[in-house]
C-alpha cells in the first residue's frame, strides 16, 4: 500500500533496495524465506500494522495525548492520537525520520524497539519490559520487513463479560474479553490488545494481567474498552447492601401509568434502593413553580392550592403554569442560553426578532422538527425574520457545525476538527463535511445563500466534502442543509428527538440522563438508557410538543419525591431515588429575593437575555460572563467573590432596608410577633415555621425593644435568604 508522498520516493526507493538486499542475504545463508532468523524458527504469519501494531502502541499510551499522541507529537515523533490515523503513523515509523526509526537489517536495534524499553534514553520512561509480549510483537513485525499488511476493515468489536471469582467484600470479579471481526469473515480474540480505561476509579479497580473489573462501591459504574478505532463502554452494576436488605427487597413499589416511574423504579429494585416517599404539596408547590417559571409562589397562590381538595390539583396547576405568560418567559431563557443568543453590535432588531421568534414558538407550543427546521433553513433579513439569526450567532462554518452538533445531536464535535474525536464516532471527515454545510452563507443582516463557499481539512489540505455525520455525502445538486435537516429530523432517526428530552430532563430534574447533557456518546452512556428511548419515542409520538414531555416528568413519581433519602439508603444523586436538590441559577436566585422582598421592577432578572449588557446585581452575584459558556445556567453561591457580595454587599442589604420591602410592610400589617413571623416565613420559604423555630425566634425577640427588634429582623430575613433551602429547588 502506497503511504507515503511523493518527497519521500527516493527515501522509500534506497529502503526497498536495502530490503531486497537483505533478504537475498538471508536467502543465501538460511536457504529459507527472506526473513527467516534462523533454521529452527517457526514462520510467523505477516502481522499486520493497523489491526496489530497501533493497537500495541495504543494500549502501551504511546499515542495517548500525553505522549506521542499530542498535537505537536513528542521527541520529533508524531502519531494520531489514539491509533485514529494508522496511514499517518506507518508513515511516521517508517518512514519518517530518514527510516531510522527501524532497522531491518538488526531488528533488535531499532529505536522504535530500544526506546519502549528503555534500553536507549526515552522521555517516556519504559513503556514495556524487554522480552515483553508487546516487544516480542513489535520485534517479530520489524524482522517481517516493518510491513503495512494486508488492509483489513475492522467490522464490529464486541467485549464479553463474566464473573470470575467472588471477593471477601460480596462483590464480584468480572472478566472482560474482547473480539474483533474484519472483513472477509476473519475474527480473533483481541483482549491483550485492548486498551481499557476506567471511568472512576475510586468506584471500579480494574486488573490488568487478569483482565477483570471489581466494583469498589455501590452504583453504576463503567469500562471503557478502545481497540483500533472503536471503542465500547460496558456497565456495571451493584447493588447497595443493606442490614434490612430482605424487608427492602420485599417493599412493593405503588404500580404507576407513568413509564417513567416504570424505569426508574426498575433500575432501583436492581440497586436494591426505595425511593423516598411523595414530597408534601407544599415543597411540590415551590419546586414546579421554580422548575416551569424560574419564580417562588406568593402567599395568596401558597394557600389557594394548599387549601384545594381536588384530587387531581397537581395535574390542574400544572396545566395552568404550562399555559402561562410566566412560562414562556422562563423557557425563552432557558432556550436563548442553549442557542448561545447575544446582541449583534449596532443590530437590536435582529436578537429582539430573534427573541419574538422563540417566544410565540414557546407560547404555540410549535412542535420541536418544525423549530427545528426554520432554524437550520432560517433566510431572509435577520431584522424581522427571527431564526435567520440562528446563522449569525456564530462566526464561521467550523463554529456553527459545534453549534448543530450540541444543540440538534446533543454532541461535542470540537475535538474532530483536528483529530478524529478520541472518544466518538465522529470523524475529521464528519466534522468539516458538516461544516462544509454551512460555508455558503452570508452572514450579514441579509442571511442568503451564496454560490461559493468551501472549508479546508487541516490534515489533509484539501477542500472538505459536504456531508451528513457519520453518513453519506451530499451531492452537488442538493441543497446542504436541507438535506441535513431531512436526516436530522427524520422520525427514524432519534438523535434530535434524544438531545431535546435530555435537555428538558436536566432542567427539571438537575441531571441529564446524559451527563454532560451535551456530551452523547458510546462512551457516556445514559443513566436509564430505555427511558431516554422511551421520552424521545413518546416525543415523536406526540408530535414533538415539549409541553407534553415537561407535563410527564413533573408529575412522575420520581419528580415528586422528598429530596432527603429514606433511612437506611444511601444519599443518591444519579438514580432519582430521591429529588435532587439544585441551586437556583444567579437569574432565578436574584428574581426571587426581589420577589420576596417586594422590590422587584418591571424587569426580572431571566430578561436580559443578551450575556453583552452589564447589569450590576446580576454580575456582582456571579452571572455568566461575556459570551462564556457557562453550560446552560450559572448557579448561585460557587464563588467567593458571590458568597463575599452576600455576606455584605449592596444586593441584599439595600433591598432589605429599602422602606418599599416586605418587612416595613410586615411590621405594618401584623402588631402580633408570632403573626409578623409567621407570614415573612411563608412569604420567603414558603412553608409555615415549624414549632421549634417559632418558639426559638420567639425567645430571642422576647427582651428586644423595638430599634433592636427591627435590626434582628433585617438579620433574620437576610439569613433566610441566604440559606441553603432558600438557594435551591429544595
Amino acid at each position: 500500500m502506497a503511504i507515503s508522498s511523493k518527497k519521500a520516493w527516493p527515501m522509500v526507493l534506497n529502503r526497498t533496495c536495502r530490503t531486497i538486499v537483505y533478504g537475498f542475504f538471508c536467502f543465501m545463508v538460511c536457504g529459507l524465506s527472506p526473513f527467516c532468523h534462523g533454521e529452527d524458527r517457526a514462520i510467523e504469519p505477516t502481522i499486520d500494522f493497523a489491526s496489530q501494531i497501533v493497537p500495541l502502541l495504543t494500549k502501551s499510551g504511546c499515542n495517548s495525548g500525553a505522549c506521542h499522541g499530542a498535537a505537536a507529537g513528542r521527541g520529533h515523533l508524531h502519531l494520531s492520537l489514539f491509533g485514529s490515523d494508522p496511514a499517518n503513523d506507518f508513515e511516521s515509523i517508517v518512514h519518517a525520520f530518514e527510516g531510522r526509526r527501524v532497522n531491518l537489517a538488526h531488528p533488535e536495534k531499532s529505536l522504535v524497539l530500544l526506546k519502549p524499553t528503555s534500553q536507549v534514553e526515552h522521555g517516556g520512561d519504559e513503556v514495556f519490559e524487554e522480552g515483553s509480549r508487546e516487544s516480542a510483537l513489535l520485534l517479530e513485525w520489524i524482522r517481517q520487513g516493518a510491513q503495512w499488511g494486508k488492509v483489513r476493515k475492522l467490522t464490529n468489536f464486541r467485549v464479553d463479560a463474566s464473573a470470575s471469582q467472588k471477593n471477601g467484600d460480596g462483590s464480584e470479579s468480572i472478566r472482560l474479553q474482547a473480539f474483533a471481526e474484519f472483513d472477509g469473515g476473519t475474527s480473533m480474540e483481541v483482549t491483550s490488545w485492548t486498551h481499557f480505561t476506567v471511568d472512576d476509579p475510586l468506584s471500579i479497580a480494574w486488573d490488568e494481567t487478569s483482565k477483570s473489573a471489581r466494583m469498589l462501591r455501590w452504583g453504576q459504574q463503567t469500562v471503557v474498552a478502545r481497540y483500533m478505532n472503536r471503542v465500547v463502554p460496558i456497565q456495571f452494576i451493584r447493588a447497595f447492601e443493606t442490614e434490612t436488605g430482605s424487608e427492602i427487597s420485599s417493599t412493593q413499589m405503588k404500580a404507576s401509568d407513568n413509564f417513567i416511574d416504570v424505569e426508574i423504579d426498575r433500575m432501583l429494585n436492581e440497586l436494591n434502593l426505595v425511593g423516598t416517599e411523595g414530597a408534601s404539596d407544599e415543597v411540590y408547590l415551590r419546586r414546579v413553580y421554580l422548575d416551569l417559571l424560574g419564580r417562588l409562589p406568593s402567599a395568596s397562590e401558597r394557600n389557594t392550592f394548599l387549601s384545594s381538595t381536588d384530587e387531581r390539583k397537581r395535574e390542574t396547576l400544572v396545566d395552568r403554569l404550562l399555559g402561562s405568560d410566566g412560562f414562556v418567559d422562563y423557557w425563552t431563557w432557558w432556550e436563548s442560553k442553549w442557542l448561545q443568543l447575544h446582541g449583534i453590535n449596532n443590530e437590536p432588531q435582529a436578537l429582539d426578532a430573534y427573541l419574538t421568534w422563540i417566544r410565540s414558538s414557546i407560547a404555540e407550543d410549535r412542535p420541536r422538527d418544525q423549530f427545528a427546521r426554520e432554524l437550520l433553513l432560517g433566510r431572509g433579513d435577520s431584522h424581522t425574520v427571527g431564526p435567520a439569526n440562528f446563522t449569525r450567532m456564530v462566526g464561521d462554518p467550523r463554529m456553527q457545525a459545534e453549534l448543530v452538533g450540541k444543540y440538534f445531536m446533543g454532541a461535542r464535535l470540537q475535538c474532530a476538527n483536528c483529530h478524529n474525536h478520541p472518544f466518538d464516532r465522529w470523524t475529521q471527515e464528519d466534522y468539516h463535511g458538516l461544516a462544509t454545510l454551512f460555508a455558503k452563507l452570508d452572514r450579514g443582516r441579509m442571511v442568503r445563500d451564496l454560490d461559493r463557499g468551501s472549508v479546508t481539512n487541516p490534515r489533509t489540505k484539501e477542500t472538505a466534502i459536504a456531508k451528513i455525520p457519520g453518513g453519506r455525502e451530499i451531492a452537488s445538486s442538493e441543497n446542504n442543509v436541507a438535506a441535513f435537516a431531512d436526516w436530522l429530523l427524520d422520525r427514524e432517526n432519534p438523535i434530535y428527538a434524544e438531545a431535546v428530552v435530555n435537555r428538558i430532563w436536566y432542567a427539571l430534574m438537575g441531571k441529564g440522563l446524559v451527563d454532560p447533557m451535551d456530551d452523547f456518546r458510546n462512551t457516556n452512556p445514559a443513566s436509564h438508557p430505555k427511558l431516554l428511548s422511551k421520552l424521545a419515542a413518546d416525543l415523536v409520538e406526540h408530535d414533538y410538543r415539549i409541553k407534553h414531555t415537561m407535563k410527564k416528568i413533573v408529575l412522575s413519581r420520581a419528580y415528586g419525591r422528598q429530596s432527603l433519602p429514606r433511612k437506611g439508603m444511601p444519599n443518591d444523586d444519579r438514580f432519582y431515588s430521591q429529588a435532587r436538590v439544585r441551586p437556583l441559577s444567579v437569574e432565578v436566585y436574584a428574581d426571587a429575593v426581589r420577589d420576596v422582598l417586594g422590590t422587584n421592577g418591571s424587569r426580572r432578572g431571566i430578561h436580559l437575555i443578551d450575556p453583552t449588557v452589564p447589569d450590576e446585581s446580576l454580575d456582582a452575584i456571579g452571572r455568566c460572563g461575556r459570551l462564556d459558556n457557562c453550560g446552560g445556567q450559572t448557579t448561585i453561591g460557587s464563588g467567593l467573590s458571590t458568597k463575599l457580595h452576600l455576606l455584605n454587599g449592596d444586593f441584599l442589604n439595600r433591598q432589605i432596608l429599602s422602606e418599599t420591602s416586605l418587612l416595613k410592610n410586615a411590621f405594618a400589617m401584623h402588631e402580633g410577633t408570632k403573626d409578623r413571623l409567621r407570614h415573612l416565613t411563608q412569604w420567603i420559604l414558603v412553608r409555615d415555621p415549624s414549632p421549634l423555630e417559632l418558639d426559638f425566634w420567639l425567645s430571642e425577640l422576647e427582651n428586644l425593644g423595638p430599634a433592636d427588634q427591627l435590626a434582628w429582623y433585617e438579620d433574620w430575613v437576610w439569613t433566610l435568604l441566604c440559606s441553603r433551602e432558600f438557594r435551591t429547588n429544595r
